[in-house]
């Protein structure tokens, strides 16, 4: 699918398909990701230069199995430019799995969701009608976002991980607001990045390990 069927955009967010030969997208994930203080949510180091990004945007682009769809986009702010964070989704026939991650001083904004539900209205249009996302114990940030998502808590557990999943008709509805003792939107990531069947989960990012408050 073109690069341009798939650029999305918001009141405050452009969102565009990661590419990995392109410099901008790099330098961009390497502002998002280059933070130390982002490896206390993701358990990951900090990449050590944008080279290295590079790659790791190679591993998320290339090599799909014939039966999936990944989709990788970077959102930056309309207003300035700046990277805020990228959202991620793995597409096998109807299902998707979502990942989001927002750089540390851009959270607690609104951006995941917003990013995130724009993504959810593109690839619901494509035709896909069940939105899944794994999330820690415990990340409330996340389980904020996939809340205002309409995606629902299972009783499911992958890799220690409760999973949330919505249909396309909660998808659909009308946005959420959350009642009192509901964790409001945050914009942290999934606690989960991982492919539903990719080749490997270490391809993604991996898990958010605690909550997205700092």
């Amino acid at each position: 699918m073109p690069t341009d069927d798939l650029t999305l955009r918001t009141v405050r967010l452009s969102i565009r398909p990661l590419e990995a030969d392109a410099l901008d997208d790099a330098q961009a994930l390497f502002e998002v990701l280059g933070d130390p203080a982002l490896g206390w949510w993701t358990g990951e180091a900090a990449p050590a230069d944008v080279d290295e990004v590079r790659d790791r945007i190679r591993a998320w682009t290339e090599h799909e199995p014939d039966d999936q769809r990944w989709h990788n986009w970077i959102a930056r702010r309309i207003d300035d430019g700046r990277p805020v964070g990228y959202v991620q989704a793995t597409v096998v026939g109807p299902r998707a799995r979502l990942a989001w991650v927002i750089r540390v001083d851009a959270q607690r904004q609104g951006y995941a969701t917003e990013a995130a539900t724009a993504v959810v209205d593109r690839l619901s249009a494509d035709g896909v009608g069940i939105f899944e996302a794994t999330i820690a114990a415990g990340h409330e940030a996340s389980e904020g976002v996939a809340w205002h998502l309409g995606m629902e808590a299972t009783d499911e557990v992958e890799d220690g991980e409760r999973v949330w999943r919505a249909l396309l008709s909660a998808c659909r509805r009308s946005r959420r607001r959350a009642p009192s003792g509901r964790a409001r939107t945050g914009p942290a990531r999934t606690a989960r990045s991982g492919r539903v069947c990719g080749p490997s989960r270490s391809a993604r990012p991996s898990a958010c390990r605690r909550s997205a408050s700092p």
